[in-house]
């Protein structure tokens, strides 16, 4: 049975000296808020919202959940950090069976996403506040199909 996964990116963040404290600056709540807006009636039947630990993410899917009406506990997943193994992500993802959206950054979701559809490195980009949408049975590198890629307003 195929499943579906949402890549969100984090949105715009200010500066901090610990990466992992950058928190979204007014600009990046706005265009989280604007980019789930656009895409709020493509994103149905939701199992689950995994965000990587660093606030930035954090932030972005308390607004997906607040956005989407979602009814469910947001869970950290060190899967989801910036420097983290795509073929990991993938390998994760497998063990979840179910439509998921995962909150988190670059380079992580742009190299996870061409991977998981078998597109060149550079092919698709994800900016800050874009969301993509993969359906796939087999969550492994070229068995993912993008439904689609949407970049802030």
């Amino acid at each position: 049975m195929p499943h579906k996964v949402y890549f969100l990116r984090h949105g715009e963040a200010g500066y901090a000296s610990n990466d992992a404290e950058r928190t979204l600056t007014e600009n990046g709540r706005q265009q989280t808020v604007d980019s789930l807006h656009k895409v709020r009636e493509r994103i149905k039947g939701l199992d689950g919202i995994f965000a990587s630990p660093y606030r930035r993410a954090q932030e972005s899917a308390q607004i997906a959940k607040q956005q989407l009406e979602l009814d469910c506990k947001i869970v950290e997943c060190s899967q989801l950090v910036p420097e983290a193994s795509p073929q990991q992500l993938l390998e994760w993802l497998q063990s979840q069976q179910q439509d998921l959206l995962l909150v988190g950054h670059n380079p992580l979701f742009t190299r996870t996403l061409n991977l998981f559809i078998g597109a060149d490195p550079r092919q698709q980009h994800m900016d800050t506040s874009s969301i993509a949408a993969v359906e796939y049975e087999i969550s492994a590198a070229g068995c993912g199909e993008l439904l689609w890629l949407s970049h802030r307003v």
